[in-house]
C-alpha cells in the first residue's frame, strides 16, 4: 500500500490534502503519548463532526478510514522513554520509538512496531569513530529487533534537514543510515523508508511493508 508517516502539529487536514495530491493510499500520524488521547482524538472527532468524511474502525482506535477520499488514516504513539512505552503498551497503541535514552534495550519490547531517527541523537552517540560510524545500532540490538519483530525505518526528513545544515552533516548521517541498514539486513530485520514529515510538503510516496 502506498503510505507515508507524518508528525502533525494541529494540521492533519493539510497533510491529508497533500497526501491526496500525491496519490497516497494511507498516511500514519504519530503523536507523543501526552497528546495522543486528548489531542489526536479531539482533532479527528472534530473533523468527523464538521465533514462526516470518515468512519471509525470499531476494532481498533488506531485506524480511521476516509471513505470519500479513499485515504486510510492510522494513528500511533512516539515513545522515547520507559514510562511512556509502558503506558502505550498497556493501551495497545501503534508504537514507534525514537531513542533518547542510553539503555535502549528496554525500549525494544514486544508491541513496538518500529524505530526511527536513531542516528540523529549526537548527544547520546557522540562523534563517529575513525573506522566505523556511531550509528546507534549493533548486532545485539538487531537480534533483539528480529526476535520482537521490530522494523528499522530510515527517515527521509532527517536526510533533508541534514542537507540544509551542511554537506558534511548529510554525508555523516547517510553513512550511519547505511551502516544500520547493513546490520539490519544481516540479521533479518525489516527495513523501510518513510518521510516522518513535520510539514505537509515534506510528504513522499513510499511503499511500506508490514503496515
Amino acid at each position: 500500500m502506498i503510505t507515508d508517516i507524518a508528525l502533525p502539529n494541529n494540521n492533519e487536514e493539510e497533510f491529508i490534502k497533500v497526501a491526496k495530491e500525491l496519490g497516497l493510499e494511507r498516511i500514519i500520524f504519530l503523536y507523543n503519548l501526552s497528546d495522543f488521547d486528548k489531542k489526536a482524538k479531539a482533532n479527528f472527532d472534530q473533523t468527523r463532526q464538521k465533514s462526516q468524511i470518515f468512519d471509525r474502525d470499531q476494532k481498533s482506535k488506531e485506524f480511521l478510514t476516509f471513505s470519500k477520499s479513499l485515504i486510510s488514516i492510522k494513528i500511533g504513539v512516539i515513545c522515547t522513554n520507559f514510562k511512556d512505552l509502558n503506558k502505550s503498551l498497556q493501551k495497545a497503541h501503534f508504537i514507534f520509538c525514537k531513542f533518547e535514552h542510553e539503555d535502549i534495550r528496554n525500549l525494544l519490547r514486544k508491541g513496538v512496531h518500529g524505530i526511527f531517527e536513531i542516528e540523529t541523537s549526537q548527544a547520546r552517540l557522540g562523534k563517529d569513530h575513525t573506522h566505523y560510524p556511531r550509528s546507534g545500532l549493533n548486532q545485539v540490538l538487531a537480534k533483539i529487533m528480529k526476535k520482537n519483530n521490530i522494523s528499522y525505518y530510515q527517515s527521509f526528513s532527517s536526510l533533508l534537514n541534514s542537507r540544509q545544515q551542511s554537506n558534511t552533516e548529510a554525508a555523516n548521517l547517510l553513512r550511519r543510515i547505511r551502516f544500520n541498514t547493513t546490520i539490519c539486513k544481516k540479521y533479518g530485520v525489516e527495513v523501510n523508508l518513510a518521510s516522518f514529515a513535520r510539514k505537509p510538503n515534506d510528504l513522499r510516496y513510499f511503499v511500506l511493508n508490514e503496515l
